[in-house]
């Protein structure tokens, strides 16, 4: 397995531990594609990186179309593997020179294998609503005056899984699988570009595996504590993107896999949380009137 890494940059010098979270896994890779989708020019800053390759767009072009850059050059390379990362993840310590053990034996062992993923770890999760902290504590009440428990199980999850979706951050890509299979969706710009790969990489018989045992601190959304909401807080940018590629993704899939479902749970979900439950439900649903044009022109 030769692998390098594909890291995409926006605006990176707001991260902290940005270099921290490279070394968590480029002394074990050969090369780290720096993907710059800021307007700065941040070269100085990627040459703490002793085998980073600096690759400029000078605009934000999207995270698939950065994604894609970043995979081209790896393949003309001679790369075989990417492993895609964002700016603001990192692997728990130890863990990555065991995850590329874990992916290599899998491969061996099954060549339709071409999707690698860790388990991740959300540090904002910890964040929870206001009816969860009640409910919680009305729990722990029952169970000091009753002497019941009325806490739901803990899930255990085996060591290795085979998700129908996973985020890109932390992956290990074939890139021949990759190619074969249409790149990344530039299309989509931003949010669903892991998702909407992951539905192809399935309809085309490859498999995604999930080590579950192998961890990568990533946040998922600024989160913010409301009365009912479990969401992440997005911008109104971010919003309008999730919004149009989830109606995308679920009109173009939902009669090939097995999403229509889950699609229709987390669209409902986001107008829940966003436009019924948000103070700032009235300009939500403006975003997600703009998102739903949007997305008509585009099928």
């Amino acid at each position: 397995m030769r692998l390098a890494a594909v890291v995409i940059w926006y605006n990176p010098k707001t991260v902290s531990n940005l270099i921290q979270n490279i070394e968590s896994y480029s002394k074990f890779i050969e090369k780290v594609y720096i993907v710059d989708n800021s307007a700065e020019n941040n070269e100085e800053l990627a040459k703490k990186i002793s085998n980073a390759i600096y690759i400029p767009n000078n605009k934000n072009l999207g995270i698939a179309t950065a994604q894609n850059i970043g995979c081209k050059r790896a393949m003309n390379d001679g790369f075989d593997w990417v492993l895609t990362m964002d700016q603001d993840s990192m692997f728990a310590e130890n863990h990555f020179s065991e995850y590329l053990a874990l992916a290599d034996t899998a491969f061996i062992q099954d060549k339709s294998a071409c999707c690698f993923a860790p388990m991740i770890v959300d540090p904002s999760k910890q964040i929870l609503p206001v009816s969860v902290l009640i409910k919680s504590q009305i729990k722990k009440l029952l169970k000091y005056t009753l002497g019941k428990d009325f806490s739901k199980p803990k899930i255990t999850r085996p060591p290795v899984e085979y998700p129908e979706r996973v985020y890109a951050s932390g992956n290990i890509i074939n890139l021949t699988m990759w190619n074969s299979i249409g790149q990344f969706d530039d299309s989509l710009f931003i949010d669903e570009v892991d998702h909407e790969f992951c539905i192809r990489v399935k309809l085309n018989d490859f498999k995604i595996v999930r080590f579950n045992n192998i961890s990568l601190i990533h946040s998922l959304g600024a989160r913010k504590r409301t009365f009912f909401s479990k969401c992440s807080y997005h911008n109104d940018f971010r919003l309008f993107y999730i919004f149009r590629n989830k109606l995308i993704v679920y009109k173009r899939y939902s009669k090939k896999a097995n999403i229509g479902k889950i699609y229709r749970k987390e669209i409902w979900g986001y107008i829940r949380d966003y436009c019924i439950l948000d103070f700032k439900a009235a300009k939500h649903w403006w975003i997600f009137a703009k998102a739903f044009i949007a997305y008509r022109k585009i099928l």
